[in-house]
């Protein structure tokens, strides 16, 4: 047990993480040293873990959780506390950032972070849901070509599944960096990419990217506008869309045998972030 914490903070922010730099203390945020891609809240709480005093550690996540403390006893206790606290923020693991006055960052576990080490056979029989190492529910969705085909069937390789409408704000403000997230996986094949609306009909949906230039591929949902609120599955079954999306947009990577690794409610930032956890990923899934 931890009895003197002088400090202690933990926040689950939108913003990935990532950039590195040697020293922990005296950093110059503002400049861009020591992390990018953080809003003012996430700044705000590096800076005040710096100054903290000693033993202190900060801990982070894919998807932007985060948590620090500082005045324990010894080092090893502060390391054990900051991500135990940023761990009951987030399902997706947890790793540390900074130790005192030096960076300790892990870049190549961090892009191995999304890795189950789940055999194909075992992912078979993983519970059906949509928290991570959960199996996906297998949706029932028709092409961009017009073909109906299964999610199931783009199992081999990472996923992405993306919920979106054209009628959502902060969807069509994503689109621009997802397009960019696109470009750079599919270009070697690494990940397939599944668009799928809702809450309209895939003909509007569709007209609104080609319009903008858009090339990511549309997939067909069947629903055809505000009234509809389900989505159905390879085996008929019908889910309540809010068991899939409960907000627009949300985001889901699954691995090659599709299985859940990460999932995000409502619009990402920079998504080139998580570019290097699907690539391992996808290296992993090829052998």
């Amino acid at each position: 047990m931890i009895e003197k914490i002088s400090r202690f903070a933990i926040l689950f922010l939108a913003a990935p993480w990532c950039a590195l730099t040697a020293s922990a203390q005296g950093a110059s945020l503002d400049k861009g040293a020591v992390l990018t891609h953080f809003d003012q809240a996430a700044r705000d709480g590096y800076r005040a873990y710096s100054a903290a005093p000693a033993n202190r550690a900060f801990a982070i996540a894919p998807g932007g959780a985060w948590a620090w403390v500082s005045g324990a006893d010894l080092q090893e206790q502060a390391e054990i506390q900051a991500l135990d606290a940023c761990r009951a923020h987030t399902e997706q693991p947890c790793q540390l950032y900074s130790v005192n006055d030096q960076v300790v960052f892990d870049a190549a576990a961090w892009s191995a972070s999304w890795d189950l080490h789940m055999s194909a056979a075992a992912a078979t029989e993983a519970p059906m849901g949509t928290g991570r190492g959960q199996r996906f529910p297998d949706l029932a969705l028709k092409a961009p070509d017009g073909r109906k085909v299964a999610l199931s069937a783009l199992r081999g390789k990472p996923v992405v599944v993306h919920f979106w409408g054209s009628w959502c704000p902060p969807c069509q403000v994503e689109f621009p960096d997802l397009q960019k997230f696109y470009n750079a996986l599919t270009k070697d094949d690494s990940a397939a990419f599944v668009l799928v609306q809702g809450h309209e009909p895939i003909a509007k949906s569709r007209r609104w990217a080609q319009r903008r230039g858009f090339t990511m591929p549309l997939y067909d949902s069947g629903q055809k506008g505000r009234g509809n609120d389900t989505f159905t599955l390879a085996d008929g079954t019908v889910l309540n869309d809010r068991r899939l999306a409960g907000v627009y947009p949300t985001t889901y990577v699954l691995d090659a045998n599709g299985l859940v690794v990460f999932r995000l409610d409502g619009p990402g930032k920079e998504w080139e972030q998580y570019e290097g956890m699907i690539r391992h990923i996808a290296a992993e899934g090829a052998r």
